[in-house]
């Protein structure tokens, strides 16, 4: 696991529940902070947490399940439509096992026993959310830095494939359109022209300016041609 410092940050939790005593025994009978887990907001039913969750995005929402106008089965559908990467965590008593079931057929990561389930249950589970968090968030930063990397290679990614085209190598009209959504180009008509531009004298050209200014050019003459020919 790195030890990147997006991942190393707090695990954001809300806890909902209509009875004020579990909400206070979560925020302090046990010491989850030393844990690396913060209570960022309580809700007293489904509703009222699903707008806290919007505001304040948390990592995990810890639910209890029969509670007033929405219930803790409504909210974990909901979380997961809207809040796809939530981890729920379901509170229940034996009589609501088969709801704690349906909760985690429904995405719930897991469920706790309101009566008999201690600390050291708690913590496992909320461990259990953590990695799967941190994966998530490991995920994205990968994502995002592939993104990136096929940006910056998208000048040369757009040449080879001009290049490809001129020398007969795209033979088929799929293949091209899947290269064109993948470089961000538009995608052309089953019968398309194209066009060559030549500069003049680039090996004198080459020879008295900077690379860095013969790149800044030839990236502007591209832009230039993109929005004329659209």
């Amino acid at each position: 696991m790195g030890t990147n410092s997006v991942v190393l940050d707090k695990i954001r939790c809300v806890v909902v529940d209509d009875e004020a005593l579990i909400r206070e025994r979560f925020r302090y009978a046990f010491p989850l902070e030393e844990h690396g887990f913060e209570i960022v907001g309580e809700a007293e039913d489904g509703e009222e947490a699903l707008e806290l969750c919007r505001q304040l995005s948390p990592d995990i929402v810890i639910t209890d399940v029969v509670m007033p106008r929405m219930n803790g089965l409504e909210l974990t559908e909901e979380l997961k439509r809207l809040m796809p990467r939530v981890k729920v965590i379901i509170l229940s008593s034996f009589q609501e096992f088969e709801f704690a079931r349906k909760a985690v057929m429904l995405g719930a990561l897991g469920y706790l026993l309101k009566v008999t389930s201690g600390y050291q249950e708690l913590l496992e589970i909320l461990d259990q959310a953590r990695k799967e968090i941190e994966a998530d968030r490991e995920k994205m930063l990968l994502s995002i830095e592939e993104r990136k990397h096929l940006q910056d290679s998208q000048p040369l990614l757009r040449k080879q494939l001009i290049l490809d085209i001129r020398s007969g190598a795209v033979q088929s009209l799929s293949k091209l359109n899947s290269t064109c959504d993948f470089v961000d180009w538009h995608r052309p008509k089953a019968a398309f022209v194209m066009g060559m531009v030549s500069i003049d004298r680039y090996s004198a050209l080459s020879q008295t300016f900077h690379p860095k200014d013969l790149s800044l050019f030839k990236y502007v003459m591209m832009r230039i041609i993109e929005e004329l020919a659209d």
